[in-house]
């Protein structure tokens, strides 16, 4: 590849991970600010390239924690973690209308070695050599929707205590899944390891979206008085958690049928009935006779519960 060709892949690459986010931020704050929905067009580029350079300022001193071994790995780590902080400080900006300051930047500091903390956690594969920084790079950025809820909502605990408490658990989830559907480390050490990471990019979106519906449900509950006062921090993970689980569910559930054979077994059977057996009338179908869906089968999830069983928890 020349020099042209990376420098054309690198601008692409700040456009669609640092660009799009940031002047979608901008547009979303201005847009709320004016009664008609537009904005300046000065004062748009104004608010980008400041929030712009914030990015990178804060990307390129997250990246030097990672004390990256050549130029390459450099440039990329400190596109992931410029792309990192530009993710948070566009939501801050969306939220707040303004410009991040030292308190934020410790926030998302504290928060980058929380994610650290959790990429490290991780463990050592057979064959990982000078790869392992960028490994714990993309592990990071895997895990950037979850911290970005985290630093959204006011839990009643720091940053750290929630991603410690939660992420943790979404971490060992991440290999399960990893080690439950490409065999484990024993299969390929670089296919297990590409997997993990892509299961823990997909846990932390799901986490990320029960925080949001559960700070959204008890939001509402107070604004509607139904809640006098925010439940207790560990009330709010315990239900946050319960919430990711039971999506986990239906995701296991889709996998687990798209592994499995391509003849599903619960089809209904078509056994003819016994000739001494009378004839249902046709207006009067025997509805309970239809089969409920094989417990073997992971389809069988979606089977339709009578009332009495909605309550339940399907496996």
């Amino acid at each position: 590849m020349t020099r042209e060709s990376k420098q054309a892949q690198a601008l692409l690459r700040v456009f669609e991970a640092l660009g799009v986010p940031l002047i979608g931020a901008v547009g979303e704050l201005m847009a709320w600010q004016s009664p008609s929905g537009g904005y300046a067009e000065e004062d748009a580029a104004k608010s980008f390239a400041a929030l712009l350079s914030a990015s990178i300022t804060s990307g390129t001193q997250l990246s030097s924690k990672l004390a990256p071994p050549t130029q390459d790995e450099a440039d990329n780590i400190r596109l992931k973690t410029s792309t990192l902080a530009g993710t948070l400080i566009a939501q801050n900006y969306v939220l707040t209308g303004q410009l991040p300051d030292e308190a934020f930047n410790r926030r998302v500091a504290s928060a980058f070695d929380g994610m650290l903390g959790l990429a490290d956690s991780f463990a050592l594969l057979p064959d990982e050599d000078a790869g392992e920084t960028d490994l714990v790079a993309a592990r990071v950025e895997a895990l950037t929707p979850f911290v970005q809820a985290v630093m959204r909502f006011p839990f009643g605990m720091d940053d750290n205590s929630v991603i410690r408490t939660l992420g943790e658990k979404l971490c060992d989830k991440a290999t399960a899944l990893a080690d439950a559907f490409s065999g484990g480390p024993s299969y390929g050490p670089d296919l297990f390891a590409q997997r993990e990471v892509s299961f823990l990019k997909g846990c932390a979106k799901l986490l990320a979206r029960s925080c949001e519906i559960e700070m959204d449900r008890i939001q509402q509950a107070m604004t509607q008085g139904q809640m006098q006062q925010p439940p207790a921090p560990e009330a709010v993970m315990d239900q946050i958690w319960r919430r990711f689980e039971d999506g986990l569910d239906v995701l296991r559930a889709v996998i687990g049928f798209m592994s499995g054979p391509a003849v599903p077994s619960y089809a209904p059977s078509t056994k003819a009935a016994p000739a001494s057996a009378p004839a249902a009338p046709p207006e009067k179908p025997a509805e309970k006779e239809k089969p409920q869906g094989n417990p073997s089968n992971p389809m069988s999830f979606f089977v339709k519960k009578t009332d009495d069983s909605k309550s339940g928890e399907a496996a």
